[in-house]
């Protein structure tokens, strides 16, 4: 027996159960096949989460498509919006509440994690700097915003350890100055639940609207040196703010046909995928069989 190797497994076991998760909620509408990718990449690169939950919109075309993705991720809880504006926050505060852990992150369907991410590693800098979030969607090549089409350069990033950098908030432009988004960034839910509780929102765009007025831009953010996440802005679902930059290179309807005969979209291309912006107007987007 290889006594070496049973100590350091019982020994990473044990510093394990000392480490800190977190919850994700994530929100979708009448995206079923972007929603499946973006979970499928969370589960090919994100270690260290409690719970998923996820909430949705479904117009009566797409239901049996998000049935289709639940099927395929058991361990993930879905919430259908029944009365849409009306339940959102209801649904929002409750999922908010059940989450099992101290941390949260909330995500949108047009997501894709690209490179691993160990949230407790996350967690444990968060403590150690007391810093507001960490952000998982920037890294030091991040110097374009493209929601706004503008040059937003770097500010200055402080190296903490194992690729971690920190910078405050005030010293950034567009993204580099926007700490409350739903763009998979990590919170220790204390210091965000009383704006989730008290805010009036309908919708995603909405919270995030209200929620983003009310920045306090004097605090820090952590991120690794590359960005860990992508946004495919491939097209528009809402409404609220229906100005928001976006390729349009498949509709809803589109993606649902594909996704009905049996495809998803390739999220491979993606690994590592160096970027410049948070949101990336990708051309060559891949469809592959899912498997059946």
């Amino acid at each position: 027996m290889n006594y070496k190797k049973l100590y350091l497994s019982i020994l990473i076991l044990f510093l394990n159960s000392f480490a800190e998760n977190a919850s994700l909620i994530v929100f979708s509408y009448n995206r079923p096949l972007q929603l499946y990718s973006f979970l499928e990449s969370v589960k090919c690169y994100v270690n260290c989460l409690d719970s998923i939950c996820v909430i949705y919109r479904a117009d009566p075309d797409y239901k049996s498509a998000y049935k289709q993705v639940a099927n395929v991720f058991p361990s993930v809880e879905f919430n259908r919006q029944k009365n849409p504006k009306a339940d959102f926050k209801y649904l929002t505060v409750k999922a908010f509440d059940k989450a099992p852990s101290n941390y949260i992150l909330f995500a949108v369907d047009d997501i894709i994690v690209k490179d691993f991410i160990n949230i407790a590693d996350c967690v444990e800098a968060l403590k150690k700097t007391n810093a507001y979030g960490f952000f998982f969607r920037l890294g030091k090549s991040v110097n374009f915003c493209y929601m706004t089409n503008n040059f937003q350069g770097i500010p200055n990033l402080s190296l903490l350890d194992n690729d971690m950098f920190i910078w405050k908030f005030n010293s950034g432009m567009y993204d580099w100055n926007y700490p409350n988004n739903l763009d998979m960034t990590l919170y220790l839910k204390n210091k965000i639940r009383n704006m989730i509780y008290t805010l009036h929102y309908n919708s995603p765009n909405t919270l995030e609207g209200q929620w983003a007025c009310r920045a306090d831009l004097n605090q820090f953010g952590l991120c690794y040196g590359d960005s860990k996440i992508i946004n495919l802005p491939m097209n528009i679902t809402q409404n609220d703010c229906p100005g928001n930059r976006n390729n349009n290179s498949f509709t809803t309807n589109e993606l649902l046909s594909l996704f009905q005969n049996g495809f998803k979209l390739d999220i491979r291309p993606f690994f590592k995928l160096q970027n410049n912006s948070a949101h990336i107007n990708f051309t060559d987007i891949q469809f592959i069989a899912r498997e059946r």
